[in-house]
């Protein structure tokens, strides 16, 4: 009689030269804490949130006059910024739990959302100083320029490969 292991083992042999066994151990689908694109748009919503925050306690505790007429722009876009915030949280969720399989590469509602909220603390960063919103508007529309051509280059390609069957 055969040992165990050796039956096993030739049995596993006999699975990997089958080529009609599939691993099914590596499935596409992973969880949704664990996409680098819900990573960054947590990330990014957190630091957007805390660093307007910071600047809105900043003004309000110094009592800085906002700058020129600019309260009304300041409630309209952190209006928007919120409402796409919360529009980008439900295509989220819509996505992942209708599509678990598709591979999504970042919301639409969530780059609005972020580049609202960049308006809005850049905004009341001018109030502050307008050198201070220079120095820091500079380097944040870099990263806009960047996240914008991204977000339109995987829209395009999403929407190009759909288009066509291969």
């Amino acid at each position: 009689m055969k040992p165990r292991h050796c039956a096993e083992s030739k049995a596993k042999e006999q699975e990997a030269m089958n080529p009609a066994t599939v691993d099914e151990s590596r499935s596409r689908h992973h969880p949704w804490w664990k996409s680098k694109y819900v990573i960054y748009d947590i990330m990014i919503h957190i630091l957007v949130i805390a660093s307007n925050v910071a600047t809105f306690l900043y003004v309000r505790n110094y009592k800085i006059p906002i700058a020129g007429d600019k309260i009304y722009m300041i409630e309209l876009v952190g209006f928007y910024s919120c409402f796409s915030g919360i529009l980008g949280v439900v295509e989220w969720v819509d996505i992942f739990k209708n599509i678990p399989d598709m591979e999504f590469k970042g919301g639409f509602m969530d780059r609005i959302s972020h580049i609202f909220g960049l308006v809005f603390l850049i905004v009341l960063l001018y109030s502050i100083s307008p050198v201070f919103a220079l120095y820091f508007g500079i380097p944040s529309s870099l990263w806009f320029l960047s996240v914008l051509i991204y977000t339109m280059h995987v829209l395009c390609c999403r929407s190009y490969r759909t288009s066509f069957p291969s």
